[in-house]
């Protein structure tokens, strides 16, 4: 008996819950449909009370629904509003068509559907930009509020160049300009062009036609406007640019200008390739470095004529091993390595191999020191006994250092000297003759032998010939250096 005494207080309670949350809701949704009296806490059963709630509910939304379209209308009535007072209605009927409906009212009729569907947001309808109103001395927007501010995005920013091209067989400059809707000049300009475009070169493709421009120090942007003859605001406004925001330039970037043409591009050559737009691509290196030498021959023993910078377009003629011949500018023929320039692989296989240069020149003299010890006496006017100008240089060692020559020649004299007692005498050609004297005994060459830098001739002594006017104070070498018969100071040319 008392467990369904418990039993029924417990349904009791669960029934009086109820009722008392059905109670809530529907005094919660009599304020929110605008209700001012309170719904009383009455007694019933739990069905009754969810039908209650559920009417309740469809009444709030209906309501909802209706101030939401009021809004609406509200928006359009006021765009009209504001558009009839800045500029009138069209007297024309037909002005009245879609098609020609006043944008303002199009604008503010799209957003009904948004808000109808509870996308509430903050709505500016400006007055048109293209012509202003003056409402109290200056111009104005109406600002609808139906509900959370939306963030103004920023413009989009990208870079000036959107695309690259890979010149092909036979494209000109024209070709590729009107493939990417630019000028051609734009086009020039954005790559250095000289001339026409090369097989295989890749080519940057600006966002509209106009052309870079690198600052300078202490440049302005009406100095810029003014070279290139557009309006400031234009370099200004260009996203790219990022100047918008009121950012100060810096010397040695790149900016780029719309609009403008090449007259304002210092470059004379580039100037020039406007003659070039029609002229289909040619095979042509591309330098990669700054001060790349272009040489007389195929390889680093040949003369260097000029030096060129990078981005230049050289024209190819030929190709030897590892190295290109190629045509300047000025018609002269000329060689550079291709591991300093860009030439395509396909470019590269069918170049003509040819043999058709000059031989290589001589390989520079190599000197060497012709004997090894102490320097005990230099070239030049010395102040003791025995002469007072010197003509070559005293080298002093044990008796029978080795004695070599200092430089490739033939052997003109090898035995007894006069003055120099036993030496040696090599022409190295040109006027030029090395002599080596006081030898220790008979030089180990003989006249006309060939001897190499650096061959043994001979051997350090003390002898000399008085009756020839030497002398010798002790064991050494005397090393002189003539040129058409003058001495001249040996430590110009030993290393």
């Amino acid at each position: 008996m008392e467990s369904l005494n418990q039993g029924g207080r417990s349904a009791q309670r669960r029934r009086k819950q109820e009722q008392r949350a059905a109670s809530i809701a529907r005094s919660s949704l009599a304020q929110i449909a605008g209700t001012s009296t309170r719904a009383p806490l009455a007694i019933s059963e739990p069905k009754p009370a969810r039908r209650s709630l559920k009417l309740a509910a469809q009444s709030v939304r209906q309501r909802l629904q209706i101030q939401r379209r009021l809004v609406a209308h509200s928006v359009i009535l006021l765009a009209a509003c504001v558009v009839a007072w800045g500029r009138g209605f069209p007297l024309n009927p037909a002005a009245n068509s879609t098609d020609h409906a006043i944008p303002e009212v199009l604008a503010a009729a799209q957003l009904v559907d948004e808000v109808e569907a509870g996308n509430f947001q903050r709505v500016v309808i400006p007055i048109s930009a293209t012509q202003p109103q003056s409402v109290g001395g200056g111009e104005h927007e109406v600002v609808v509020d139906v509900g959370p501010a939306l963030i103004k995005p920023a413009p989009e920013r990208g870079p000036a160049f959107v695309a690259t091209h890979l010149v092909a067989n036979e494209e000109t400059i024209a070709d590729i300009a009107s493939k990417y809707t630019i000028t051609p000049e734009s086009l020039i300009a954005a790559n250095n062009l000289t001339g026409p475009v090369a097989i295989g070169e890749t080519l940057r493709i600006p966002r509209v036609s106009g052309v870079p421009h690198t600052v300078s120090e202490g440049e302005t942007i009406t100095d810029i406007a003014e070279r290139y003859s557009v309006g400031a605001d234009v370099i200004m406004t260009f996203p790219p640019n990022g100047l918008d925001q009121g950012q100060a330039l810096v010397a040695g970037r790149e900016i780029f200008v719309p609009g403008a043409s090449l007259a304002g591009v210092q470059n004379v050559s580039v100037r020039g390739a406007i003659d070039s737009i029609n002229q289909k691509s040619q095979a042509a290196a591309i330098v990669l470095a700054d001060r790349t030498n272009l040489r007389e021959g195929p390889g680093t023993a040949y003369e260097k004529i000029v030096k060129v910078n990078a981005g230049e377009r050289l024209q190819l003629i030929a190709k030897h091993e590892e190295w290109v011949k190629i045509l300047q500018t000025d018609g002269n023929v000329a060689w550079v390595a291709r591991e300093v320039v860009s030439i395509p692989a396909e470019v590269w296989s069918v170049l003509e191999e040819t043999d058709n240069f000059p031989p290589p020149p001589p390989p520079p003299p190599v000197w060497v020191w012709p004997s090894y010890g102490d320097l005990t006496s230099g070239f030049g006017y010395r102040n003791f006994s025995v002469g007072r100008f010197h003509n070559g240089i005293d080298i002093a060692n044990r008796k029978g250092t080795p004695i070599s020559a200092a430089r490739r020649g033939t052997v003109i004299e090898a035995g007894w000297c006069s003055g120099y007692g036993y030496c040696v005498k090599i022409s190295h050609g040109s006027g030029m003759v090395t002599e080596y004297g006081h030898m220790m005994s008979n030089p180990v060459v003989s006249e006309g032998q060939e001897v190499e830098a650096g061959q043994l001739i001979g051997y350090m002594g003390s002898t000399y010939d008085r009756a020839g006017g030497g002398y010798s104070t002790g064991v050494h070498l005397h090393f002189t250096i003539k040129i058409d018969g003058t001495a001249v100071n040996p430590l110009k040319y030993l290393p």
